[in-house]
């Protein structure tokens, strides 16, 4: 009888280790299997990403392409005003100036004995930005600044300003003249008239609106108006305004001839309003 018992309890513990056994292959062949299906669903992950991008670059070969082909049945005029309907350019400039004056005042009743010297920085930044074929904006910022002048750079705020800020309507309602309003330089002839003073380390800029364009081969014509010192906003009575119109006829060789008609309007007497001076 115990023989038998031995020979059962033999026979059901081969079994078990037959069948744990049994178990652990199928649970390594579980295993191998999602480790091939994970392998294959990255493989298929990573074709699918390089032929979204086989066919984006196929789409824009033929978008390039076709762009081209259009171009290419277009005149050079056409080409250039499609290519500058939108752009946008960044400039600026650092200038350094420096300056030693041995007599630093020649006022005769208070002349000065003593010399001076200095170094005059002017940074200016801008940007310009065509916004449809015809509309232009452009905005300049500036700073203009002695070395040393500032005790703490923390607290001078003065020195930054919007030297110009401007919009050109160009070709307005189907004209050869350009619509200009904002804040901008103006150059007329020699500049002895009006000029954006760029020999100052500040300069100068005009608040108003300026048409200006050529209705023929020889001619330019400009006509502006300009707010030179706002009297208050509710009394308007007290600006100071400029008004001017200049014709230049560039047909004669090696010549300019131009006339100019300028209305400075300003009810406040010009010894008291420190715009005029």
């Amino acid at each position: 009888m115990r023989t038998l018992i031995s020979c059962l309890l033999i026979g059901i513990a081969a079994v078990g280790q037959q069948s744990t056994s049994d178990l652990e292959a199928r649970v390594r062949e579980l295993e191998s299997r999602a480790s091939r299906a994970d392998a294959l669903a990255a493989r298929v992950f990573d074709l699918e990403r390089q032929l979204a991008g086989h066919e984006a670059r196929a789409a824009g070969e033929a978008l390039e392409e076709a762009i081209n082909v259009l171009l290419a049945t277009q005149d050079d005029a056409v080409v250039a005003h499609a290519r500058k309907a939108q752009s946008l350019t960044i400039g600026g400039q650092l200038r350094l100036r420096a300056e030693y004056r041995l007599v630093s005042r020649y006022q005769a009743a208070n002349p000065s004995t003593t010399d001076e010297d200095m170094v005059i920085q002017r940074t200016r930044i801008n940007f310009d930005a065509r916004v449809h074929e015809h509309i232009r904006i452009f905005a300049e910022i500036q700073d203009s600044r002695l070395w040393g002048e500032e005790m703490s750079v923390t607290t001078d705020l003065m020195g930054v300003d919007l030297h110009q800020g401007y919009i050109d309507f160009e070709q307005a309602l189907g004209t050869p003249f350009t619509v200009r309003s904002g804040r901008f330089e103006l150059k007329l002839w020699n500049q002895r008239l009006i000029s954006p003073l760029d020999w100052h380390p500040v300069g100068r800029a005009w608040d108003g609106v300026l048409v200006f364009g050529k209705p023929s081969e020889d001619w330019l014509l400009h006509a502006g108006y300009h707010l030179i010192a706002e009297g208050g906003a509710i009394d308007s009575d007290q600006d100071t305004d400029l008004y001017w119109t200049a014709a230049t006829y560039t047909g004669a060789e090696n010549h300019e001839l131009g006339a100019a008609f300028f209305w400075l309007h300003a009810d406040t007497p010009p010894a008291a309003d420190p715009a005029l001076r």
